[in-house]
This record gives C-alpha cells, structure tokens and sequence, in this order.
C-alpha cells in the first residue's frame, strides 16, 4: 500500500523537478521516502527522533519536496467519507425518539351513529279539578289547575270623521305634593292655570300621594293625570309649563302643589274639526277586546309555572262593561274602557308524560326511562266543558328511540389492547348503524391504557 502511495508521489515529483536538476531519481526517493516516515509518526503521536536532512545542489529539489508534503493523507479521506453516516445514524436515532414518543401520547376517536327507531300511539286523557280516580271510561284522569283574573283597561283611538264647531284641547300633566307627608284629594274639575292665565280642568278625581324623605332630601308625591281646556278653540294648544292650582292661592299648598306638563295639548279647534263617528266607535270596541282579552291572558301566564300547559279552548273570557263618548263627540281622539274577567285552565304536560310512561311500562313491561327518552305529543280534538270545567283531549305521542352505548365499559374492554383486537371488538357493538375511527400516531399498534385517551361520540 505504501509503496503505491510512493510511486504515484514520485511521479508527481519528477514533473515538478525542472530538468536543470542533476538529482538522481534515488536520491529523491530516499528524501521523500524519509518524510513519509516522519509525517505518519506525527500522525499516530509516537516519538520519533529527526535526523538532518541531506540538502542537494538544487533549491527547486527541496521545493518540490514541500510541495509533496502538503499532499492529503488517507485519513482525511477516512473522516469524509463518515459525514453521511453520521447524518444518516442522527435521523435514525431522532426518528426511533418521535416512534417512541408517538406511542407514548396516542389517542383513539371513535364516532357512533345508533340505531334509530320510533313509536306512535294514541292515549285519552280527561282533565278535572278534583279527580277522584286514574281512570275513567278508559280514559286517564289527571288535575286541572285554573287561574283567574279580573282586568280593567283604557286606551286611546283616533277620530276619523269631520264637522263643523270647536273642540277642546286635552293632555296630561303630572301633578307634584312637596307640601305634606300625606296624600292630597283634588276632585273632577279642579282647576289648573298656566302661567299666561288658560284654565284647563281635571277630568277625573285623582290622589296626589304626601312627599317621603330619603338621606334628607325631600322627594315629592306624583300623580299623572288628563286635564282639559276650559274653553275650546286652538289658543289653548299649549306647550310644556307650569301650572298652580287657583283655590290654594293664598296658603302653603299654592307653592308646593302644583302640575306640570310635559308634552303639548292638542285637540282645541274651530271651524273644520275630528268627529267621533259610528265607524270609529265599532271599530275600537272590537279593538279594546282584542286588547283586552291578549292582555289578561298573558298576565295570568305570569302566574302560571313553565311546566303548565295551556289549550286555547281552555278559557274563560267574560267582557264587561265597555265605555266610550257619544257619537258625533267633537275631538281628535277618545277613550275607550273595558272590564271584565278571564279564566284559564291549564294541565302540567310532566304528569301527561309521566302518566304515559307508566302505561308503555304496563303494556310492554319496559321500563321507560323519560331522560333517555325522546317524546313528542300532540294534543288533538280538546274538547272544554264550560260548566262543569272538564277538558277531555287526546294526545298523540311520538316516541323516537335511540340504542345506548356503554361508553365507559367500552372504553375500559378495549385499553390497552391490539389494534386487531380493537377492531373485533368494535364488530361486536350492538345496535351501531356506522363507525368511524381514528388512531393517532398512524403507527400506533394498540389502544392506549389511558382510558383518558380514548374519546367516543355517539348520534
């Protein structure tokens, strides 16, 4: 081997030797031949002990020895040629860490799609206030709760017809009591006065309530009430003011009772002026007990808990009393009240469901679990029997059913096993339609131990 190195590195000397050089061959083999020598020494670390070097008659001889010195040796070729298998060891060794760690996290997903079926059945229900017995005639009796109240109601509608003469200017005021801790009477027909000396007049008697104090402050009574103008005509329109009450004038009362307006009247006119006419008097009375049946029933639902259900049937509207002006009255809007009372009865849809179950458990000898359990029911034919309050119906039950995995037995039957083992496991589900599944890391060989890791959703 060395000796092969020898002569490829003479060879190269001779072309480097310029021909003026009288050196014979075997002088410069034994010259570089020592230097071999040297350089491996050096290389593996053992002393070596140098001996002068012969110089010859030429300077370019020794050049060119220099220039064999600096030639590689083979064991740098050797370091290079470990690079790649360095490289090649280094991502061996990173990829059998991310394998290790991948099978220390996986995760198992597991969706199920359940079987799906439904149910219809048709049951007879009778409601009383007091049953005395579960059935009656076949039919099940439960509890009928009623709620009551009485309404009393005013509102405003506009006059649409037209005729000659004047009308009176009306609003509303709130009127203050900063004079006394107790409530101040002021009958129909009190006056008010503004500041320009217009007189408008209280159209129903109203209690003013005393003043109350709060961390020493005085925070007077208010009332709000509808005034009107002592005499017709447009000069009474008034914008937002002050007003005092003239038969206090004179005591304490006069300061300290008084109205304000926060609006501005409307309705004084002559000449052409709104007319209450026939067509608007039938048309609020239809609208006043519209309003007032929507009203009470949805007060009286207030009262009633969530659970109760209501049957339109199921009630008891009774209008009253209904009053409005006169015919041909001349005003831009009136008033029109009503009273009267209204009653509705109402079953509790959990005893319905929960009376149904017990009857599904008789017939099949199923228990049925109202959680796990999906019902729809339609009500269909009530029947209300005003005197007596009596409400027969029938409800027609949808029953929509769904099989039930045992995820958490499933989770602790399937830890730790073989990824073929899982899957044997997984046929033997009952009642799944489909499956879908997903491990993590792709190479995982089993489920993992952690039942934590293993997340199933069922549908």
């Amino acid at each position: 081997m060395v000796r092969k190195i020898v002569d490829i590195k003479i060879k190269k000397a001779e072309e480097a030797i310029s021909p003026e050089i009288t050196e014979s061959k075997e002088a410069v083999e034994e010259e570089f031949l020592k230097t071999i020598t040297q350089n491996s020494v050096e290389s593996v670390g053992a002393a070596a002990v140098k001996k002068p070097r012969r110089r010859t008659a030429s300077t370019k001889t020794t050049k060119a020895t220099a220039v064999l010195k600096k030639k590689p040796t083979p064991v740098k070729r050797r370091i290079n040629f470990l690079k790649p298998a360095l490289v090649l060891l280094g991502t061996s060794l990173f990829g059998v860490a991310v394998y290790a760690v991948g099978l220390g996290i996986s995760s198992v997903n597991i969706d199920l799609e359940t079987e799906k079926d439904s149910l219809s059945k048709n049951f007879n229900f009778v409601f009383k206030e007091s049953p005395s017995s579960v059935f009656d005639s076949g039919k099940m009796l439960l509890p009928l709760y009623q709620f009551k109240k009485s309404f009393s109601y005013t509102q405003k509608y506009r006059a649409t017809g037209e005729g000659e003469g004047s009308s009176y200017a009306i609003g509303e005021m709130k009127i203050y009591n900063e004079n006394s801790a107790l409530s101040q009477i002021l009958i129909a027909g009190t006056r008010f006065e503004s500041r320009d000396k217009k007189i408008f007049r209280l159209s129903s008697r109203v209690v003013v309530p005393g003043y109350k104090s709060e961390n020493g402050k005085t925070i007077p009574g208010v009332v709000v009430a509808e005034v009107q103008a002592d005499q017709p005509g447009p000069d009474f329109n008034l914008g937002p003011g002050r007003f005092m009450i003239p038969a206090f004038a004179g005591s304490s009362r006069f300061e300290k009772i008084y109205g304000i307006s926060e609006q501005s009247f409307s309705g004084g006119a002559s000449g052409k002026i709104p007319m209450v006419v026939k067509a608007d008097l039938d048309s609020a009375k239809e609208k006043i007990i519209e309003y007032a049946y929507n009203t009470a029933k949805d007060e009286v639902l207030t009262q009633a808990p969530d659970n109760l259900k209501l049957l339109d049937k199921a009630i008891q509207f009774t209008p009253g009393e209904v009053s409005w002006p006169s015919e041909g009255a001349k005003t831009p809007e009136f008033k029109v009240s009503i009273n009267g009372e209204l009653s509705i009865f109402v079953f509790d849809e959990n005893e319905v469901k929960l009376r149904i179950a017990e009857r599904l458990e008789e017939d099949s000898n199923i228990k049925t679990d109202l959680k796990s359990v999906s019902y729809e029911l339609f009500y269909e034919n009530p029947d209300f029997n005003i005197d007596d309050n009596v409400l027969s119906l029938s409800v027609k039950v949808k029953r929509n059913l769904s099989a039930i995995v045992d995820t958490l037995e499933f989770k602790q039957r399937i830890s730790g096993k073989t990824i073929d083992d899982f899957k044997a496991e997984l046929l033997k589900l009952e009642g799944v339609e489909k499956i879908k599944v997903s491990v993590w890391p792709f190479w995982a060989q089993s489920v993992p131990a952690n039942i934590d890791r293993i997340k199933i959703t069922s549908q």
